[in-house]
């Protein structure tokens, strides 16, 4: 899996394209690692923080941004 360090020189690029990429990249890496502790706290192996609701509604809304940005690189 990439880290978002390895985004760094897409993501200071002049060119609209490549930081586009960039913010696909960041935010599957973001999106991957929620989902990852989602599914851990579900499992009982970290306690269900009182905000839990709160984190999978970031998910979704995470994957309906990414759906998005997927949209939008087909396009050019």
């Amino acid at each position: 899996m990439a880290e978002l360090k390895d985004t760094i020189d897409l993501m200071l690029s002049e060119d609209p394209i490549e930081r586009l990429n960039a913010e696909y990249q960041q935010l599957t890496i973001r999106a991957d690692k929620l989902f990852g502790f989602i599914q851990m706290i579900k499992k009982g192996k970290v306690a269900k923080p009182a905000n839990f609701s709160l984190l999978k509604k970031q998910l979704s809304i995470m994957s309906s941004y990414k759906k998005i940005l997927e949209e939008r690189i087909s396009l050019l």
